[in-house]
């Protein structure tokens, strides 16, 4: 599934108690493997006996390994705190609400029954029956394709996901990408212009981003307040991550915003086919593909901007706009470094989903004195320079 934010994903993680458990209960397993296996070579006995000698040093890298060790079974415990509570209380409100009476309360129990599950079955085709049953039941509902699609991950017929998407929302650009994508995947040219034709005809673009943050923030509010996820190590990460003293609102945003990321799928994968790599280009392709990412490029998140500029830059005959592609990227990359300084914002998922994420990340820049990006500043990395300057790649 793909990550469409710049929010840092060590917060999301943080945030997402689940996932973080799994993460480092795997990273604990496999570095100890690999301590184990290192301490046995020759090379660490002869390190070893090199410094027999010196009293002194060893019981200091000793004190300080055992004081590291202390601090993260600590940190793992009050995790674990945090994330039992967090179930029993999850689980407590979700039996409170019964059974769904409409598309929206079907969606809000879902997302409540994602969190509250073991991320070993996150993939699993349970999870997904589940969402087609839902779908099924309220059949015109497009938010409901659209997650059921999301979740066809194991013995499910895609194909049949993807042909009701479209019998439901098909005057959305961003619904006919997804049949871009699996005409691109299968190399199929005449599927691929098929779809890319109805993309172009079609009547809006909306790749339903923040539909998970929404729904499932304001269910969260009404679980029960946590002690054990605002001791004092969840409030030292975060405030670290932060660069200020994290608020309630801050756990559950960020709580919200990383199932958003973990389980969302916009198809901008399908948009490659517009690669003159992919196959030969037609004129008539060309001008249909640049039609439909000049639509991209004008949506609401980094990832839509970015993509689709870096790709129109590629197609993009005409000089005087190819200029203007280049220096909206260059704004574009200076954002992504806005996105990374500390403190952040308060409300940042909300002012995101509110404003759209590009528009907040100037707004945060202008407050800050940081916009226009300064003249001739260019990123570091040698492929987003080249993008910027039209200069060949090294």
């Amino acid at each position: 599934m793909t990550n469409r934010y710049s929010w840092p994903r060590r917060i999301a993680a943080i945030l997402l108690v689940l996932a973080l458990l799994a993460v480092v209960a795997w990273r604990n397993e496999h570095d100890s493997s690999r301590e184990s296996r290192v301490a046995t070579t020759p090379a660490s006995r002869t390190a070893t006996a090199t410094v027999a000698h010196s009293s002194d040093r060893r019981v200091a890298a000793t004190s300080t390994v055992a004081a590291s060790a202390a601090a993260e079974a600590e940190k793992m415990s009050a995790l674990k705190a945090c994330d039992r509570d967090f179930k029993r209380n999850l689980r407590g409100y979700r039996d409170q609400l019964g059974p769904a009476r409409s598309a929206d309360e079907a969606i809000d129990r879902l997302l409540l029954d994602f969190v509250a599950t073991d991320p070993s079955e996150w993939m699993s085709g349970e999870l997904g029956d589940e969402y087609r049953a839902a779908s099924d039941r309220w059949s015109s509902d497009v938010d409901l394709a659209w997650l059921a699609l999301d979740f066809c991950n194991v013995d499910c017929e895609r194909d049949a996901y993807i042909r009701h998407l479209l019998s439901v929302d098909p005057d959305n650009a961003a619904a006919w990408m997804v049949a871009m994508d699996v005409a691109r995947q299968q190399k199929d040219q005449h599927g691929f212009d098929s779809a890319l034709r109805e993309a172009f005809q079609a009547k809006i673009y909306d790749p339903r981003i923040g539909v998970v943050f929404l729904h499932l923030r304001r269910q969260l509010a009404h679980v029960p307040r946590l002690d054990s996820c605002q001791g004092p190590q969840w409030k030292s990460e975060m405030q670290r991550d932060l660069g200020r003293a994290p608020t309630n609102a801050d756990l559950l945003d960020g709580m919200a915003g990383a199932v958003e990321m973990a389980i969302a799928l916009p198809s901008f994968s399908g948009l490659f086919g517009c690669k003159d790599t992919a196959w030969p280009l037609t004129e008539n392709r060309r001008k249909r593909c640049i039609a439909l990412l000049s639509r991209v490029a004008a949506g609401d998140t980094l990832i839509e901007q970015m993509l689709a500029n870096v790709l129109l830059i590629k197609l993009q005959p005409d000089a005087e706009k190819l200029a203007q592609l280049r220096e909206r990227y260059r704004q574009l990359r200076w954002l992504m470094s806005i996105a990374q300084q500390k403190p952040f914002p308060e409300n940042y998922f909300a002012r995101m989903y509110a404003d759209g994420e590009v528009a907040m990340l100037q707004a945060i820049a202008m407050e800050r004195g940081q916009w226009p990006p300064p003249p001739g500043w260019l990123p570091d990395d040698a492929r987003g320079r080249a993008l910027i300057t039209g200069e060949p790649l090294p």
